[in-house]
């Protein structure tokens, strides 16, 4: 994560990521993850469909967040 993210405080993932197995218990404004299983689809928030059109890679995620945010 920090080698594609980021370790700095400007970092759009600084003090904001949550790596979890339970989905739909997280709350915030994105989550990232290359399927909708597993409690994606329950989530309030935007849906970052990685390796799909637009998120093939990380450096588009993190370009998308920076500007989001």
């Amino acid at each position: 994560m920090k080698m594609h993210l980021g370790r700095d405080k400007k970092s759009p993932a600084y003090k904001r990521v949550i790596l979890s197995h339970h989905k739909n218990l997280n709350k915030g404004d994105f989550i990232i993850d290359d399927r909708t299983m597993r409690g994606v689809d329950a989530f309030e928030g935007e849906h970052i469909h990685f390796k799909q059109a637009g998120f093939e890679n990380w450096e588009k995620v993190v370009a998308y967040m920076r500007m989001k945010v």
